[in-house]
């Protein structure tokens, strides 16, 4: 019977087993010698396998790391196969293998200089090695620059091998950079025809072919040959694919995708090329599928953005559009289809001026293109800048030797000449025998800009004729009949872009503001809600929406909640960002504005204008020495900004640091030395300082700039006032006065008599300013307001209702009517302060007007409830709050009036009415 086998019985056979059989697997000569059958089978894998296995067996093995730095090279890895022919450098390996190698791998890495210092004087005895060695050297210091000596190294590396393919290629490539086609040709002849299977020769060739002697056919022919002895070789197979479409062969191009979808389903290139395809055959929802998950492995490539927001662009996905092709422009900037679409994109937005601004570097440009000054013109006229857009158009035409174009030109240069009935007529012919659009468009501004509509709609009737898809006919045709005061037809037109397109923007906010002027806030909202349902994210509809809502009353915080989604729905844009700042200083939320820009400059580094706003923020915060350092900031990236000059003139005030704000102010007046709201700042702080004669002289350096002008007289008056000059302050406001002839001058000149104490001057001066202007609302509000300062509520009531018989819907006199007829007891203001609330809403003076006058007219629940909505959007108006703890009073709530008299008593004596709160607090 058999016994058994214990542990130790096994592990005496096994060993008695290995030592029959040499047990323990390959030696380290035959690891290195696998190791090189691999590499020379072109497996460098499996030999780094082979390789690392015996560097652990003899980590100090000089030609093992020789040959794993070789493998890893032959793999890409350019910084590992460094290490490693270090490593063999220092174990004292043949420098004449390791030298050539290593330097290969420092010239993968981008290591030029290093290159070119360790190996530049090297002199190797093996002339292959030489060789190598030599043109390594000569690349680097082509690639720096360095041209003669890299000439030289190319010389003594073809000195010590004639044939050496490398040397060979490099040569023909700085023969092809200077122009010399013909030399580099020949050179990569040679190349090929000493060693047809050089897959790099035949796409270098064929790059010489098609871009420097533009051979096309014979591009061809090289690209395909390169693809088929290396089918990996991508720019290749790309080129391939550009040739076969320019020559309109999009079956042939087709094909060749639909190969390499079988051969290489997973080259990213390969899934460029379908989406490139795609969008060529104009199926935009495939190109976004494709190009989708490209742009999550790439997101940073421009052509592929561009690429991407041309298939949004088409798929009227404006907001996706606006953004992939804003990405694009902004990595390569100069990329010109990206340029054109997102120009497009803004002008389908309703956005003009940004269109213009992405097209500046496109038409400012040594070599303008016509297609981007015909789509400047198109925005130009969205503005309603009709005599650039003739412009425009003028240079389009003159860019093109084609006949219709040339003919524009013609046309267009005769009216430019005075020869305006010449050169309709030739534009109009032109117009009639050419299918594009120049012609058209180029009549449409000429006609606009010299007020004649009727031949402007007949010139849009053209246009439309020949882009019946197009919305833009349809939109011109409504802004031309609003010019024409006929708003019932301009909604027409309006409605018929949008049955074009449903999100044309400009159409949406033409009719937005008709359905305003008609009085028709919901319907008027309803258009840019509308729009949101259909594009959710487009944040520019979210802004006009909060912009609609601030016209119309809506509260401040569903204006916030609008424009707090704007930035949600477009992150990278600063123009929600800076609209949220702007409304919440506007509602008095200093802090809320200052967290809000802080975030913006965080998201948002290279935004100047949000530097800007954050420095704003601050000063309306009262930080100033933050303001200081927001607007330091602005000035070091924009040296010649004149937010950044105010800004810190601003800061430095409130720090009372004067020295400091007059230098800013000068340095502004240096930039723009017409700026009046320097002029301003600066003789305000000159006249607190009691420099009056510096104030003046500023005054009249402005009076010296613009001599036609009022402004500088009136500066001058209000320095003498200052110092009471009561004669010459006079004078000078008459002087402005006799310049302008306005009623602002007038009013600045009655001001400056009752200033004086020459109240006798002043009613004279009235009396007959009124008699000779019959028709000035304005002088007839300011003496309204002079009754009102002085408590003659009569006089005042009179003045107001004077300038109603002159402009019966002025919100402020119908408010200031009401207000003096409940101050004075009489009946029917409420529907006076109703007709200016509706006239001008969510205004807080006018809402707590009609609060007074519901309150007068015992409407008290309704008066509370239109105050407390009132002082909900405007707290940190104090005066709202008086009105509404007098109105608890009124409806006998003393808890509720203690509440705001007690928050009101807090401000203490920086609160005018202070007095009037302490009074009403011991009654409570």
């Amino acid at each position: 019977m058999t016994r058994p086998r214990t542990l130790s019985t096994l592990a005496t056979a096994l060993a008695a087993a290995c030592l029959l059989q040499a047990c323990g697997g390959p030696s380290d000569a035959e690891l290195l010698a696998s190791a090189k059958a691999y590499l020379d089978k072109k497996e460098p894998k499996a030999a780094i396998i082979q390789l690392k296995s015996a560097l652990q067996n003899k980590p100090q093995s000089g030609e093992a790391r020789y040959l794993l730095g070789k493998a890893l090279l032959d793999t890409n890895d350019a910084a590992a196969a460094s290490v490693e022919l270090r490593k063999a450098e220092q174990a004292g390996f043949d420098p004449v293998r390791v030298a050539p190698a290593l330097a290969r791998s420092l010239l993968a890495q981008g290591e030029d200089r290093k290159v070119i210092d360790a190996f530049a004087t090297v002199v190797l005895a093996d002339k292959a090695a030489a060789a190598d060695l030599k043109t390594s050297v000569a690349l680097a210091q082509a690639r720096l620059g360095q041209r003669d000596a890299a000439q030289q190294s190319l010389t003594e590396a073809l000195a010590a091998a004639p044939q050496f393919t490398p040397a060979l290629l490099l040569q023909a490539r700085l023969a092809a950079e200077k122009q010399d086609f013909t030399g580099a040709l020949a050179l990569l002849d040679q190349i090929t025809t000493a060693d047809p299977a050089d897959a790099q020769a035949w796409l270098f060739k064929a790059e010489v072919q098609h871009h420097g002697s533009v051979d096309k056919t014979a591009a061809l022919a090289s690209y395909r040959k390169a693809a088929e002895l290396r089918n990996t070789l991508m720019p290749a197979h790309q080129a391939i694919v550009g040739l076969l479409v320019g020559a309109g062969d999009l079956a042939g191009a087709d094909a060749h995708v639909a190969a390499l979808r079988k051969t290489l389903p997973d080259q990213p290139m390969t899934r460029m090329l379908e989406a490139q395809m795609a969008f060529l055959r104009k199926d935009y929802a495939a190109t976004r599928a494709l190009t989708t998950p490209l742009l999550q492995l790439a997101p940073n490539n421009a052509l592929l953005l561009q690429l991407a927001g041309a298939a949004e662009y088409h798929l009227r996905a404006l907001p996706q559009a606006e953004n992939l092709l804003a990405r694009a422009v902004k990595i390569a900037p100069g990329i010109p289809l990206a340029h054109q679409l997102l120009a497009q994109t803004y002008l389908r937005t309703g956005l003009p001026e940004k269109a213009l601004e992405t097209l500046a570097p496109m038409i400012e440009g040594p070599q303008p293109d016509a297609e981007m000054l015909t789509l400047a013109g198109e925005a130009y006229l969205q503005t309603g800048d009709a005599r650039r857009a003739e412009e425009m158009f003028n240079r389009a035409t003159r860019l093109n030797p084609a006949q219709p174009r040339a003919s524009t030109a013609l046309a267009l240069g005769k009216i430019g000449k005075g020869d305006a009935a010449g050169g309709l007529a030739a534009l109009e012919s032109v117009s009639a025998t050419d299918p594009g659009i120049t012609a058209d468009m180029a009549l449409v501004a000429t006609h606009l800009r010299r007020g004649d509509i009727d031949k402007a709609l007949k010139a849009i009737d053209s246009l439309e004729r020949k882009q019946p898809a197009n919305p833009l006919p349809a939109n011109l045709r409504g802004r031309a009949l609003m010019l024409r005061n006929d708003p019932v037809a301009a909604r027409k037109s309006f409605e018929a872009a949008l049955a074009i397109d449903p999100v044309y923007f400009p159409a949406v906010t033409s009719l937005a503001a008709l359905e305003l002027a008609e009085q028709k806030p919901d319907a008027a909202r309803k258009r840019f809600a509308d729009l949101l349902v259909a594009e959710p994210k487009n944040h520019r509809a979210m802004l006009a929406l909060a912009a609609l809502l601030a016209r119309t009353g809506g509260s401040a915080q569903d204006i916030t909640a609008q424009i707090e989604a704007a930035v949600k729905a477009a992150p990278a844009e600063a123009g929600p960002r800076l609209a949220l700042v702007d409304h919440l200083l506007s509602s008095g939320q200093a802090k809320a504005a200052i967290a809000a820009a802080q975030e913006g400059t965080t998201e948002l580094p290279a935004s100047r204008e949000l530097v800007a706003a954050l420095g704003r923020a601050q000063l309306a915060g009262g930080d100033f020495q933050q303001a200081v350092s927001s607007f330091n900031k602005l000035a070091g990236r924009q040296p010649n900004s004149l937010q950044a000059a105010l800004g810190l003139a601003d800061a430095n005030l409130g720090l009372k640091q004067y020295n400091e704000a007059e230098r800013q102010l000068r340095r502004a007046l240096e930039i723009s030395p017409d700026l009046l709201a320097a002029q301003r700042g600066l003789i305000q702080l000159l006249v607190g300082d009691g420099r009056y004669s510096d104030a003046l002289a500023v005054a009249r350096e402005a009076q010296k700039r613009r001599p036609a002008d009022a402004t500088g007289h009136h500066l001058e008056g209000d320095i003498e006032l200052q110092r009471r000059g009561w004669d010459a302050a006079i004078a000078a406001h008459r002087a402005g006065l006799a310049k302008s002839k306005s009623a602002e001058s007038a009013i600045r000149v009655h001001n400056a008599m009752l200033t004086a104490g020459k109240a006798d001057d002043a009613g004279r001066f009235a009396a007959a300013w009124q008699k000779d202007h019959a028709d000035d609302a304005a002088f007839r509000f300011h003496l309204g307001d002079v009754a009102l300062s002085r408590k003659d509520w009569p006089a005042a009531e009179a003045r107001y209702r004077e300038v109603l018989k002159l402009q019966p819907g002025n919100p402020l006199a119908l408010n200031n009517v009401a207000w003096l007829m409940v101050k004075l007891g009489q009946p029917g203001a409420l529907a006076l302060a109703e007709k200016a609330s509706n006239a001008a809403p969510g205004q807080p003076a006018l809402l707590d007007t009609l609060a007074l006058a519901l309150a007068a007219e015992r409407q008290l629940p309704r008066a509370l409830d239109v105050q407390k909505a009132n002082v909900t959007r405007w707290p940190d108006d104090p005066s709202l709050r008086l009105t509404l703890a007098r109105l608890h009073l009124q409806a006998n709530d003393k808890a509720q009036a203690r509440t705001e008299l007690e928050r009101l008593a807090q401000l203490g004596k920086r609160f005018a009415d202070h007095a009037e709160v302490a009074e009403l607090l011991k009654g409570v």
